[in-house]
């Protein structure tokens, strides 16, 4: 059966999508499409197996602490969290090309990004087993849920009701914005994992993912008070 391989991306790919994403389709693409192409996985398959990428990721950190050889368990876990986002990328290029789509599809897709990210701070945390990084692993996985729920109450609640419908002023065009975000994860933590400095992921977000929402919050203020 042939498959419409034009539509592994989105239509406005490049538009809302974060750098790190389209520097990831580097990878994914060619790999999606030859799981469109050759393989009947469907998109929700493709999902789960993101799942199990990220059980495999999560027990290697936890059992760092426990092995002789912390480094390799270390990247182990990093290189499944990885493979995971590769995982979460590839489901939509086959839910888009395959035209599979479903509502459940997008809710078990969602779940990546909101829960995720919270799990593997973590246990790389707990893999350090040091109080100072526990405390920084807290503060990190924080920094995303909170995110997310000052942008999509704000998007949702609060943006219909303003005269002119722009989100926090910023335009399409501001490419800046699409710099930082949950994507960033998975080569910080790789590299971070493969030279041997694993706490730089939880003191990056413990105080940019965190200072991050704040700027968010301050900016909505400031368009809440102009309406």
């Amino acid at each position: 059966m042939k498959y419409d391989l034009s539509k592994r991306t989105k239509a406005n790919i490049g538009q809302g999508e974060e750098l790190t994403s389209r520097l990831f389709k580097i990878i994914s693409k060619p790999i999606g499409t030859l799981v469109i192409k050759y393989t009947p996985f469907t998109p929700n398959q493709i999902t789960v197996a993101s799942y199990f990428a990220l059980i495999v990721s999560v027990l290697a950190f936890l059992m760092t602490p426990y092995s002789t050889d912390p480094y390799s368990f270390r990247l182990v876990g990093a290189g499944f969290a990885v493979l995971l986002y590769l995982f979460d990328d590839i489901d939509g290029m086959v839910a888009r090309a395959k035209n599979l789509g479903s509502i459940k599809g997008k809710w078990m897709d969602s779940i990546v990004g909101f829960i995720f990210p919270s799990l593997l701070f973590f246990s790389l945390a707990f893999s350090l087993k040091n109080y100072t990084y526990l405390l920084l692993g807290s503060l990190a996985m924080v920094c995303f849920p909170i995110q997310y729920s000052l942008i999509y109450s704000f998007k949702h609640d609060f943006v219909p009701l303003f005269k002119e419908k722009t989100f926090l002023d910023l335009s399409k065009d501001n490419k800046w914005r699409y710099v930082y975000g949950s994507a960033t994860i998975y080569p910080v933590l790789f590299f971070s994992c493969l030279f041997n400095v694993p706490w730089f992921p939880l003191l990056f977000y413990a105080v940019v993912g965190n200072l991050f929402w704040i700027l968010i919050a301050i900016l909505q203020f400031k368009q809440v008070s102009r309406q």
